[in-house]
């Protein structure tokens, strides 16, 4: 049996195994192969992109991706919402999307909060203004657009703090370690948490463990904010893409001296940072 008598979506399944350079010519060698490769259905495209896209190293097929029309739109979608800022900004050719398909790629890359950077634009002019924003921030040291970094402590008694201190002074690992020495906890290990992690930004927990000697060295907020109810074990499959991850212990043995202490390094700016005390 030949292989274009093969069922479209086995053909579509085979396909996607390929690279993107190699999808490419493939659309070209026939019309049935073309016109399997262009079906919004069958997608064949998705799953070499994906691949791109996690490794990091972009090919040079997938900068100019947007002039195909074997290509389907909803391709770009995954592409605007994961792809680094540089890429996207500098380097990728940008496709005509709707204003409905420029929303949906905001809320897949931006926490909902920052919606608000609409105003009267359009998605489109947001979304590339937020990503100037980020690739600014990464790259450099600048912070005169956003002056103030705000953090979340969570408290034992139940309560939290929203507090806000000078983005270039910002260090949480100082901050948690004054927090410790005002709780009386300077001699439990500080370890970090991460809570989540979308494509520009991470959220962190900074904490202590310890064997509670009652209830109320407990911190309920804690263990739900790193425990959401309704969320049980994952199965091996999803293991592997999980967003959490174990704590990473500090080696600080107690928070003196002050001076010696250094904040870790992001690749990603950190845009929220929750403690627990």
């Amino acid at each position: 049996m030949r292989f274009e008598f093969l069922p479209v979506d086995l053909i579509a399944d085979i396909l996607s195994e390929l690279d993107l350079e190699s999808l490419i010519t493939i659309s070209t060698l026939s019309k049935r192969l073309r016109n399997i490769v262009s079906d919004p259905s069958l997608n064949p495209w998705r799953r070499p992109i994906l691949r791109v896209l996690r490794s990091g190293n972009y090919e040079s097929s997938l900068k100019n991706l947007s002039v195909r029309s074997t290509v389907p739109r909803q391709n770009w979608i995954e592409i605007l919402s994961l792809a680094s800022p540089s890429f996207l900004l500098y380097e990728a050719t940008l496709p005509n999307l709707t204003s409905e398909e420029w929303e949906e790629c905001f809320n897949r890359r931006f926490l909902p909060g920052w919606r608000r950077w609409r105003k009267d634009g359009t998605w489109k002019k947001t979304y590339l203004k937020l990503l100037h924003r980020i690739s600014h921030r990464t790259e450099t040291l600048c912070t005169s657009d956003e002056a103030w970094t705000k953090y979340i402590v969570l408290n034992r008694n139940g309560s939290a703090n929203e507090l806000e201190i000078s983005s270039r002074s910002f260090s949480p690992l100082i901050i948690f370690n004054e927090m410790k020495i005002q709780s009386n906890l300077a001699h439990l290990e500080t370890r970090i948490r991460l809570v989540v992690e979308f494509a520009d930004v991470r959220i962190l927990a900074l904490g202590t463990l310890n064997r509670p000697r009652s209830t109320l060295t407990v911190n309920p907020n804690a263990h739900l904010f790193l425990h959401p109810p309704g969320i049980g074990p994952l199965d091996e499959v999803s293991r592997r893409y999980s967003v959490s991850s174990p704590s990473t212990l500090v080696e600080d043995h107690g928070v003196y001296p002050m001076h010696c202490l250094t904040a870790a390094a992001y690749s990603r700016p950190a845009h929220f940072h929750t403690f627990e005390r």
